[in-house]
């Protein structure tokens, strides 16, 4: 992921990355303890890239 200034807009540019959606997969059905934990924790640190890009493109 990167976030770059544009035109006076910032935008993200991420790759694609093939695969189930957090959707598709909480449609499935409840999930063992280790795979919610390891979700989260992708969505944690996603998250924290995102704002920490934000945070560093706006100084």
């Amino acid at each position: 992921m990167d976030v770059k200034p544009s035109l006076g807009q910032t935008i993200i540019v991420m790759i694609y990355v093939k695969g189930q959606s957090l959707k598709e997969r909480i449609a499935l059905g409840p999930m063992k303890l280790e795979e919610a934990l390891d979700i989260s924790t992708q969505v944690g640190e996603g998250l924290s890239m995102t704002f920490s890009s934000f945070r560093a493109a706006r100084r």
